[in-house]
């Protein structure tokens, strides 16, 4: 019976250090496009309108508001567009706040979203799954639209027009392919 507890405890100190090792790490898990796909409700393609970060009801809390005009909806449905995506972090005044996992936005990006409801407002929306809820749109070589999945974020932005122009990693994809995909497993 001892050995048995010894067993037990030796696993949930073993798990307990995986998981502090992973939230200390700032490890955000790769998401399959089904999965992206299954977890958001609302789905579309748009164009970054406006980013304001501003205090929450509290003084030591930042978090920012981008608005995004869609282009096209995907899954779901808007029902008075622009979409209005609350983010934790940001800057206002000289006090930043950064949260890993989040991304950087620009005026006037074009972006393809996954969405939710955010828990803190019904009327606003956030991220699914941090920053793989959002992927770039931009030409590629052919001047085709293509995604771009995977940004190498700068940490933190020093002001604002350091997040105009992010690096990106990765290969592009075809936006119509990856809309194609979407719709197929929607069906």
């Amino acid at each position: 019976m001892k050995a048995h507890r010894t067993v037990k405890l030796a696993v949930v100190l073993l798990a307990t250090f995986v998981w502090v090792s992973i939230a200390v790490s700032g490890y955000l898990p790769r998401w399959k496009l089904w999965q992206m796909a299954g977890d958001s409700e609302l789905i579309l393609t748009g164009t970054v309108q406006s980013v304001n970060s501003v205090h929450s009801m509290s003084p030591d809390e930042i978090y920012t508001l981008i608005t995004v005009s869609p282009d096209s909806v995907i899954k779901g449905s808007v029902a008075t567009p622009p979409v209005t995506i609350r983010q934790m972090g940001g800057t206002v005044d000289s006090i930043s706040e950064y949260v890993t996992g989040s991304p950087t936005w620009a005026v006037p990006e074009r972006v393809l979203l996954f969405l939710q409801p955010s828990a803190a407002d019904s009327t606003l929306y956030q991220l699914t799954h941090y920053n793989q809820g959002k992927v770039n749109i931009l030409l590629d070589a052919d001047d085709e639209e293509a995604l771009f999945w995977y940004p190498v974020l700068k940490y933190p932005a020093a002001t604002a027009s350091d997040s105009l122009e992010p690096a990106f990693a990765g290969d592009p994809e075809k936006l119509s392919d990856m809309i194609a995909s979407i719709l197929g497993l929607l069906k």
